[in-house]
């Protein structure tokens, strides 16, 4: 299956596009609607706008099936901000069937300055991300930070996404550093792990399963030095299924 859009050119889109839509709805006094439900309005009209709609379907708070796990769960099933599916012919929009469909596109977003982005959350998107790209189809997976600029650089510095090692290794590197960051999540192997005990409980708690680790790389956005709103986004990958260093384009 080819994917509607190659991935690095869609992050690119995503936070170039909505970061030009934050300055330009700033300069005409609209910042005091910004947040997380504008956002997602935002990054729903890049979608939109960027896939073909006779070949695919794109789905705001997606259940995944791979996000479900084998039992039965109750309460609300768990879902991703934003996906982009196969198309079913014939199919009705109050009637899907999840199971028919096929992901090409899994997106994550948080809005730095709300109250639960926070990096254990971060963490469960990262890793709802991971498990959608270990299945054997090509898949897009990104996760979206944006916000005020101070916001996001603190978020970043942040408990499990501030620096680590000698190398200062983080979970999330933001650009100009174009580097791809690999965390093992428990100590195994000799390889010690990102969380403690209680982490990886409360983690648990948010997936069917856990990845045994979460590789991430960075976007190179259009503007690096922002004046007011930072918009950063992080392909999400399988062990070899770099985007980097893989061909996925729609052919």
């Amino acid at each position: 299956m080819s994917l509607p859009i190659e991935p690095k050119k869609l992050s690119k889109k995503l936070s170039d596009g909505l970061h030009g839509k934050l300055e330009f709805d700033f300069a005409n006094e609209r910042g005091h609607s910004f947040g997380e439900h504008y956002m997602h309005g935002a990054l729903n009209e890049i979608l939109a706008s960027n896939i073909d709609h006779h070949k695919w379907a794109l789905e705001p708070n997606y259940a995944a099936p791979e996000l479900q796990g084998d039992g039965a769960n109750a309460g609300r099933k768990r879902e991703l901000d934003f996906a982009v599916t196969t198309k079913v012919a014939g199919e009705h929009r109050s009637s899907i069937n999840y199971t028919d469909r096929e992901i090409a596109i899994a997106i994550e977003a948080k809005w730095a300055a709300s109250t639960h982005c926070n990096d254990e959350n971060i963490l469960s998107d990262l890793c709802r991300l991971s498990l959608i790209a270990a299945g054997e189809r090509p898949v897009a997976c990104l996760f979206v930070l944006a916000g005020p600029k101070s916001s996001v650089k603190n978020i970043l510095r942040q408990g499990l996404l501030g620096p680590r090692g000698a190398k200062n290794q983080r979970l999330l590197h933001a650009p100009p550093r174009d580097s791809a960051s690999h965390f093992s999540l428990t100590t195994t192997g000799g390889q010690h792990g990102l969380l403690n005990a209680k982490q990886v409980e409360r983690l648990a708690n948010k997936l069917p399963s856990m990845p045994p680790k979460v590789s991430t790389r960075p976007s190179m956005p259009g503007q690096l030095d922002t004046p007011n709103w930072s918009v950063f986004a992080w392909n999400v990958f399988a062990p070899g299924k770099d985007s980097h260093s893989r061909d996925m384009a729609a052919k």
